[in-house]
């Protein structure tokens, strides 16, 4: 996932999972908007990037972890999304949140 210039990449591991992004593009971005940091959101891009090549080309790279203004921005998105599989998958994203404070895991697996 990338943010610059009101522009917003995410990746989806498969062609399903991005139409489904697709679907809820309109909704997505009104909602992402109304938080200060994406305030200024213009296009919302959606990459497919299978597992296997996302395994591949970031292997030599450590796992990055979302930021808490991230995280909250995150579950906001998922409590106005009405497909029950976006919306599980949106709040999973947000379990992977590191408190940015200490380093600390917040939601350990």
């Amino acid at each position: 996932m990338s943010y610059r210039a009101g522009r917003l990449v995410v990746q989806a591991d498969s062609a399903l999972w991005a139409d489904r992004l697709r679907h809820q593009q309109k909704h997505a971005m009104q909602t992402l908007r109304q938080h200060l940091f994406f305030v200024d959101l213009v296009e919302l891009g959606i990459r497919v990037v299978p597992l296997s090549q996302a395994s591949v080309t970031g292997s030599n790279r450590p796992q990055a972890r979302l930021s808490e203004a991230s995280t909250r921005v995150i579950k906001a998105v998922a409590a106005g999304i009405k497909d029950p599989a976006l919306k599980a998958a949106l709040e999973r994203l947000s379990a992977n949140a590191r408190d940015t404070t200490d380093g600390s895991t917040r939601n350990p697996q």
